[in-house]
């Protein structure tokens, strides 16, 4: 379970360090498909510290959507279409920047004392909203546009002058040797400390002080328990379990004339709904979303096969059974160079647009057939 006294007091943490203060995952007899594993994989000693949920407890920030209702299935695999940002941001790129697929401030720390650790955590976020997130968008990111588009104001306030008024006016007006104001440079001088100064204090968690103590802004879905945490009305965390879920897909206006589709979880018994993941106007992608985290949940199946998951691979038990049963390379994804990424995204895009997700059993007689054509075998576990 949870281990927070092993998380080192930094405020940065590599890629390598994250790995080698990730303990195992330690299977909960709750974890969706705990029945079928062999006995050296159960930990039966491992409980869930959190009572579930009772119908009273539903919070009031959560309300199921409705849609169109997907079925429980895990057939399509193909999961790398869901890093659409392909090579300029994706999941392959963090990798060779040591990033994690999260974010590795310091304030992980308190993510991970309250549900656990990546990757038999998985933390997603929902309708909530809390303080930081409005701080950074009312104070920091203006600052941040200014300093980005004021070197823009400045080479065309150069720009004019040079063409109005010749060299030297202008480079009198640069050096300040001129009694007109030029706002741009001053500005500039200003703001880019203050900047910095944000960046920093960001990075240490400085800007969490604006935040109360518990904050509903995600929630955590935990393969190693099989339960989804929520916010309850209590103001207290508590679970309910993955199993009891059940997927849509939802549209949502955008308010600007337009719709995006999301992926909407439902709780079959309470009617909790969770609104989850990036919107996208194609229907297959909260369907493949959702496919992702029912592979994702079971125990009995490894980790999706996907960058994010590969420096962890090791510490999950099944996953770890998986790739030494099947020699899979342990860098596989690591050491691919970014066309060949591009291009395994490109085809599963494809191939994840023509999948029945409605009706996954009409995909035989569709002749539906998976991206890279049986090539990437591993990635079926």
């Amino acid at each position: 379970m949870t281990e927070s006294l092993s998380i080192p007091s930094k405020l940065w943490f590599s890629l390598e360090d994250r790995v080698s203060i990730t303990p195992d995952i330690r299977y909960s007899n709750t974890a969706m498909g705990y029945d079928q594993l062999p006995v050296n994989r159960k930990h039966p000693d491992v409980e869930v510290p959190h009572p579930p949920l009772k119908p009273a407890e539903v919070s009031k920030k959560h309300k199921g959507l409705g849609g169109q209702r997907l079925q429980n299935n895990t057939a399509c695999h193909e999961y790398l279409a869901l890093d659409v940002q392909k090579v300029k941001q994706s999941h392959l790129l963090d990798l060779a920047k040591h990033k994690t697929n999260r974010r590795t401030f310091v304030n992980e720390r308190y993510e991970e004392a309250e549900h656990g650790f990546f990757p038999g955590t998985f933390i997603i976020p929902n309708i909530g909203l809390y303080p930081s997130l409005w701080l950074s968008i009312l104070f920091i990111l203006p600052i941040k546009g200014l300093v980005i588009f004021m070197p823009i104001i400045l080479g065309g306030t150069l720009l004019l002058n040079f063409f109005l008024d010749g060299v030297i006016p202008t480079l009198r007006l640069l050096f300040f040797l001129e009694d007109e104001f030029l706002w741009p440079i001053w500005g500039y001088i200003a703001l880019y400390p203050l900047d910095k100064l944000l960046d920093k204090a960001q990075k240490m968690d400085f800007h969490r002080i604006f935040d109360p103590k518990k904050t509903p802004m995600f929630c955590a879905i935990k393969r190693d328990t099989g339960m989804i945490r929520l916010f309850n009305n209590n103001k207290e965390w508590a679970d309910l379990p993955f199993r009891e879920f059940g997927g849509f897909n939802t549209m949502i206006p955008t308010g600007r004339g337009s719709q995006t589709r999301k992926l909407s979880m439902v709780h079959r018994p309470t009617g909790v709904g969770l609104l989850v993941g990036e919107g996208g106007v194609d229907g297959w992608h909260p369907a493949l979303l959702w496919e992702f985290y029912q592979h994702f949940m079971d125990v009995s199946r490894p980790l999706p096969d996907v960058p994010e998951f590969e420096p962890y691979r090791h510490l999950d038990p099944t996953t770890r059974e998986w790739d030494k049963t099947h020699n899979r390379p342990s860098r596989y994804w690591r050491d691919m160079d970014s066309e060949t990424y591009k291009q395994m995204v490109d085809e599963a895009i494809t191939a994840a647009k023509a999948y029945p997700f409605l009706e996954p059993e009409t995909a035989e007689t569709q002749q539906w057939a998976p991206s890279g054509q049986g090539k990437h075998w591993y990635q079926l576990g």
